[in-house]
């Protein structure tokens, strides 16, 4: 199951992000990440469909009352792309 390696690797990228921006935010550096959760994916899809691994999302609470739709995150990145540019 690669949802291991993905966790573990998503979770790193949001502490090198966060100690990035801290590190670099004095000099007026601004760094973002989209780092969204369950996402309507062919992998996700393939995990709700496993009869072991579906068993482990059962009764999970998710925010939205839904998986999230890639277009959810694209949405999410436009008051980004509008922020004026840090020089």
């Amino acid at each position: 199951n690669g949802f291991l390696a993905y966790g573990g690797s998503k979770h790193a990228l949001c502490c090198a992000v966060r100690r990035r921006a801290e590190r670099w935010g004095a000099e007026g550096v601004r760094l973002n990440a989209i780092a969204p959760g369950a996402t309507q994916t062919p992998m996700l899809q393939g995990t709700i469909d496993h009869p072991i691994y579906s068993k482990g999302l059962a009764g999970l609470k998710v925010p939205l009352g839904r998986n999230a739709d890639p277009e959810d995150s694209a949405i999410s990145l436009t008051p980004i792309n509008k922020a004026s540019p840090s020089t």
